[in-house]
């Protein structure tokens, strides 16, 4: 068996700096949100889920994720049952 190819410079650049910025991201994120929640004495929950979202999907953004939401109803939640399935079925992903 031959050795794996190495990636070029160039990638691995990118895979750093796309690693760098998430965790800057999710960093600056959770610093913002802890003298928030003081302020509101962490009961804004509403908030929270919203300041949440952006972090979730500006990290999305970052690695160049799509994500597409579907529904059916104006309330934009199923009426029955439904099945989540994501397009990458390793057990050990973070996300």
């Amino acid at each position: 068996m031959s050795a794996p190819l190495p990636r070029p410079p160039s990638s691995r650049a990118r895979l750093l700096t796309v690693m760098g910025a998430s965790v800057l991201v999710i960093t600056l994120g959770s610093v913002l949100m802890l003298p928030i929640g003081a302020l509101t004495l962490f009961r804004a929950r509403r908030l929270y889920s919203g300041i949440t979202a952006i972090l979730a999907r500006s990290v999305l953004w970052i690695w160049g994720i799509r994500m597409a939401v579907q529904h059916e109803n104006a309330k934009g939640w199923p009426q029955g049952q439904v099945v989540y399935v994501s397009n990458h079925p390793c057990t050990i992903d973070l996300f």
